[in-house]
């Protein structure tokens, strides 16, 4: 499921380049009772966007984490993947 995350590229960084951590703000939550995902969202509030689609103001990791620090990782492989 990761693939269909791992193709949005956002605003400002070209096809090729790696995403910086720096750039965005990451959120995790706890869905259900040991179950840990996050929220991905650009500092400068721009919309993460793919050739010629909808545009989205965040981006959850596709699956569960057991764990909050399980999570920030998953976040910060989708964020590089970007």
């Amino acid at each position: 499921m990761w693939e269909l995350y791992a193709n949005w590229p956002c605003a400002g960084i070209t096809r090729g380049q790696m995403a910086e951590k720096a750039l965005f703000t990451t959120v995790t939550f706890q869905r259900q009772p040991g179950l840990w995902r996050a929220a991905i969202s650009r500092k400068d509030r721009s919309l993460i966007s793919r050739d010629g689609e909808k545009a989205l103001g965040n981006v959850v990791t596709p699956s569960d984490s057991v764990s909050e620090v399980e999570a920030e990782k998953a976040a910060a492989e989708l964020i590089r993947q970007l």
